[in-house]
C-alpha cells in the first residue's frame, strides 16, 4: 500500500514536499518572535487576560472591556489561537501547548449560563431572534445583537462560539496525543474543564437542543442535525454555513481525542453517540456540497481535477447580490445581479481548509463511523481548486479571485448600510481604502495547513513570504494595494523587523504544520 506522501506525489506527478525541518528556520524564528511581540498581546487584550511569563501564565483582568460582547471577542480569538497551536504542533513545542491550555483555563470565567443570559435579555427587553436555547445550566458567551436594530440586545452568537471552540477542541486532541508524563497540570485541568463545555454544552446543545425555525416549513423537526441528515439525502435544500464547518471540526477533534485516550477525555457513551451522529451528518452534507471538475489542469498542463464547494449555494444571499458585476464601477443602485455559480467569498472560505485538516487528522475516527470522506484525493482536489481556479498563477504577485468558484465580482456592496463599502473584483481592490479592501490575504489563510497535499500551495506561501521581503518600489506598491491590512503592512524587510506582521505570523505557522501530512 502506498504511503500518504507517495499517494499525494503520484497525484501531482511530483516529489512530495519536505517536512517541517525543511521550513526555513528563520521563518520559524519569526513566527515565535511575532507571537511574543504581538500575538500574545493581541489575544490577551481581546480576551481580557494578562500574561505573566514568570508566574502562573494567564490571569483574568478584573475589568473586562468586552464583558457585554464576549462572543464577538471569542470570534476574533480563533485565528490567534489557531496560529499558536499550529506552530506549537509543528515544532513539538510543549510550552506553547501549555500556554494555550493556561489561556483557555483563564478565559473560562467569561462564560455565563443560558439562564442568566436569558434573564439579562428579559430585563433589557431584548427582541433578538438569537437567544440561547437548551439546558439552562449550560454555559455560553454574551453577544450584542445589533443586526436588526440600532439597539444592541443581549443574545447568543452560535457562529462566534463555534469558531472559538474549534481550536479549543483541537488542543484537547493534541494533549491526548502526548505521553501522559508530558501533560502538565494546566493541560489536565483544561481537558477536565472544557470537554463537557465543548461536547455537551456547545455541540450537543446546538446540534440537538436548539431549534432553527427558518427551516420548519421544510423540516417539522427543526433541530440542526436532523436538518443536516435530511439535506444530505437531498430531501430538503440547505445552505451550508461556516458555523457548520466549525461544529463538525470540533466534534471530530473531540471524538478523536477520546479515541486516543478515553481515560483522559472520558466522554460519556450517550454524548459520544450524539457527537458521532452530528459529525456523520455534517460531514456527509459537506461532501454533498462539492462539485468535481475532472478536466482541470495544473500549471504543467497535466489533468489533475479540482473540487469546488458550495457553488450556487450563495446566489440568493444579500452579500453576493452584486457578484455578477465584474467591472470597476461601484454597483450600488443598480439591479442586483448575482453570479449563478457563486460560492463563498475566499475570506470566509478559509474555514474549509482548517476543518479539512481536522477531518484529515481525525480520519481514524471518521473511518470507524463509516465515513470515507475526506480521503487524500479529496484533500488534493480542494487544493487544486485554490491553485488552478482561484489563484492568478503569479507566484511573485499573488492574487485570489473574490469567490471560491473562481468568479471575481463585487462582494458585500453597501454592507451594513455603509455607503461606498464593498470588496471590488481583485484587480480593482485597494488595501489603502478601508471601504474597498482586497480579499486575497484572508483567502490565503488556512490553506498552508494543507501544503502537504499540493506542492504548488507551498510555492504560493513561499511567494508571499518573498513578496514580504522584497523592498523594491513595485513590490511595496503591490503589497500596499493587495496584502496590507489596516495597521499590518505585511512586510518583513529587516531582521528583526521594525514591526511584526500578524498576517505573516499566521501564514508561517499554518505552513509549518502543513508540511506535515
Amino acid at each position: 500500500m502506498m504511503t500518504t506522501l507517495a499517494l499525494l506525489a503520484a497525484m501531482h506527478h511530483s516529489a512530495p514536499p519536505a517536512d517541517t525541518a525543511a521550513v526555513d528556520s528563520s521563518w520559524i524564528a519569526y513566527a515565535r518572535a511575532a507571537w511574543a511581540a504581538i500575538g500574545r498581546k493581541s489575544v490577551g487584550a481581546t480576551a481580557g487576560l494578562d500574561w505573566d511569563s514568570g508566574g502562573s501564565g494567564w490571569s483574568a483582568q478584573a475589568i473586562y472591556k468586552n464583558a457585554d460582547n464576549a462572543g464577538q471577542a471569542a470570534y476574533d480569538i480563533e485565528p490567534l489561537m489557531r496560529g499558536l497551536l499550529a506552530l506549537s504542533e509543528a515544532t513539538n513545542d510543549l510550552h506553547g501547548l501549555d500556554e494555550a491550555a493556561r489561556f483557555y483555563n483563564a478565559f473560562e470565567v467569561r462564560f455565563i449560563t443560558v439562564s442568566d443570559l436569558l434573564a439579562e435579555a428579559k430585563r433589557e427587553g431584548s427582541k433578538s431572534l438569537a437567544l440561547p436555547q437548551g439546558d439552562a445550566s449550560a454555559r455560553t458567551l454574551r453577544w450584542k445583537d445589533v443586526r436588526s436594530s440600532t439597539v444592541s440586545w443581549p443574545a447568543e452568537c452560535i457562529l462566534c462560539n463555534a469558531q472559538f471552540f474549534h481550536p479549543a477542541a483541537r488542543l484537547i486532541h493534541l494533549i491526548a496525543e502526548l505521553p501522559p508524563q508530558s501533560r502538565t497540570p494546566s493541560m489536565q485541568a483544561y481537558v477536565k474543564a472544557y470537554v463537557p463545555l465543548i461536547g455537551k454544552e456547545h455541540l450537543i446543545r446546538v446540534g440537538f437542543d436548539t431549534h432553527f425555525p427558518e427551516y420548519v416549513k421544510v423540516s417539522p423537526d427543526d433541530h440542526l442535525v436532523v436538518i443536516w441528515e435530511r439535506a444530505a439525502k437531498g430531501e430538503i435544500k440547505y445552505r451550508y454555513l461556516d458555523r457548520d464547518l466549525w461544529l463538525i471540526g470540533a466534534a471530530a477533534e473531540l471524538l478523536e481525542a477520546d479515541r486516543l485516550d478515553h481515560g483522559l477525555v472520558n466522554l460519556p457513551p450517550d454524548q459520544k453517540t450524539r457527537l458521532a451522529r452530528l459529525l456523520t451528518a455534517g460531514t456527509r452534507l459537506l461532501a454533498a456540497n462539492r462539485r468535481h471538475y475532472p478536466d482541470a489542469k495544473n500549471f504543467e498542463g497535466m489533468v489533475v481535477g479540482r473540487d469546488g464547494y458550495f457553488e450556487g449555494g450563495m446566489a440568493d444571499h444579500p452579500d453576493q447580490s452584486y457578484s455578477g458585476y465584474t467591472g470597476p464601477d461601484y454597483p450600488a443602485g443598480k439591479p442586483p445581479m448575482p453570479s449563478p455559480t457563486v460560492s463563498w467569498d475566499v475570506n470566509h472560505l478559509q474555514r474549509l481548509p482548517v476543518v479539512l485538516r481536522s477531518l484529515w487528522d481525525t480520519r481514524q475516527t471518521l473511518r470507524a463511523l463509516g465515513l470515507v470522506y475526506p480521503d487524500s484525493s479529496d484533500i488534493v482536489q480542494a487544493t487544486n481548486q485554490l491553485m488552478y481556479r482561484v489563484f492568478n498563477g503569479n507566484f511573485q504577485r499573488p492574487e485570489l479571485t473574490n469567490y471560491f468558484d473562481g468568479s471575481d465580482g463585487w462582494y458585500r456592496v453597501g454592507y451594513r448600510s455603509r455607503d461606498g463599502f464593498g470588496n471590488p473584483p481583485s484587480r480593482y481592490c485597494d488595501g489603502q481604502n478601508q471601504l474597498n479592501l482586497c480579499l486575497t490575504w484572508g483567502g490565503l489563510r488556512g490553506w498552508g495547513m494543507l501544503a502537504f497535499a499540493n506542492p504548488d500551495v507551498g510555492r504560493l506561501i513561499q511567494g508571499v513570504i518573498a513578496l514580504a521581503r522584497d523592498s523594491s518600489a513595485e513590490a511595496t506598491a503591490f503589497r500596499q494595494r493587495v496584502t496590507s491590512v489596516r495597521d499590518d503592512p505585511s512586510e518583513w524587510l529587516s531582521d528583526p523587523p521594525k514591526r511584526y506582521s500578524y498576517q505573516l505570523n499566521l501564514l508561517i505557522s499554518e505552513y509549518a504544520l502543513g508540511t506535515m501530512p
